[in-house]
C-alpha cells in the first residue's frame, strides 16, 4: 500500500485524469455491446455465441484492464469508473497530527 503526500498525489492527479478518460471512453464504447454481449453469454451452455465486433469488444476489455492496473500500479485505488472518483491514502507525519488534535481541544 502507497501512502502519499499532498503534494505526490498533487503531482500524480494530470496522469491519472488522462487514464480516467480513456477508461471513461472504453466503458462507454464497452457499453455499446451490453444487449449483444449478454445474449452470447446467455448461449454459452449452449456452445456459445459471438457478438458482431467481438475482437473489439475483447481490446476494449482489454485496454481497461490495462488502464486500471496502471492506476493501481500507481498506488491510487479507483472507487468508481463513471465519476472519475479515486483515493490516495495519505502519509500525516505524527507531529502534524497531534499539533491539529491538540488545536481542537
Amino acid at each position: 500500500m502507497k501512502l502519499f503526500t499532498v503534494e505526490e498525489a498533487n503531482a500524480l492527479l494530470p496522469s491519472v485524469r488522462q487514464l480516467l478518460r480513456k477508461l471513461q471512453r472504453c466503458r462507454h464504447r464497452l457499453g455499446t455491446y451490453s444487449e449483444e454481449a449478454r445474449q452470447a453469454a446467455d448461449q454459452a451452455d449452449q456452445g456459445g455465441g459471438g457478438i458482431a465486433g467481438g475482437l473489439l469488444y475483447a481490446r476494449l476489455l482489454t485496454n481497461i484492464a490495462a488502464e486500471m492496473g496502471e492506476i493501481e500500479a500507481m498506488g491510487v485505488q479507483l472507487k468508481d469508473f463513471d465519476r472519475g472518483l479515486v483515493d490516495f491514502l495519505l502519509c500525516v507525519r505524527a507531529r502534524g497530527f497531534a499539533l491539529l488534535a491538540a488545536g481542537r481541544r
